[in-house]
């Protein structure tokens, strides 16, 4: 969303250091459904938090967002987290994951243009 905020701002232009998305997206100028203003509702409440540096750059403490896009994940979504978290755990446990079906990304979607 951020990177979005740019592309269309500016690089000029400070980046909000909130996670507030639907904020967010009205900064961006996206014109979202309800559908997708309500996602974006949901993913915030995960509380996704990062830690920007006075330049408001991120730091080696910010986190890392990554979008999982699959229609293999199962109807509880406690399972999907905790077989995502195990797998970061190989990784980076900086990775703050948010899963999405392939269906949420289409022509009509402002977050895959």
């Amino acid at each position: 969303m951020k990177a979005l905020f740019v592309k269309i701002n500016g690089k000029n232009i400070a980046v909000p250091k909130f996670h507030d998305l639907l904020p967010l997206a009205n900064k961006a100028k996206l014109v979202l459904t309800e559908y997708q203003q309500n996602i974006l509702d949901e993913i915030t409440s995960f509380n996704i938090n990062t830690i920007y540096n006075a330049n408001n750059r991120a730091t080696e403490y910010s986190d890392i967002d990554v979008a999982v896009i699959s229609d293999k994940f199962s109807d509880d979504p406690i399972d999907d987290m905790v077989y995502l978290m195990k797998l970061r755990r190989n990784l980076d446990l900086r990775i703050k994951h948010h899963t999405f079906t392939v269906k949420d990304f289409n022509k009509t979607n402002p977050f895959v243009k």
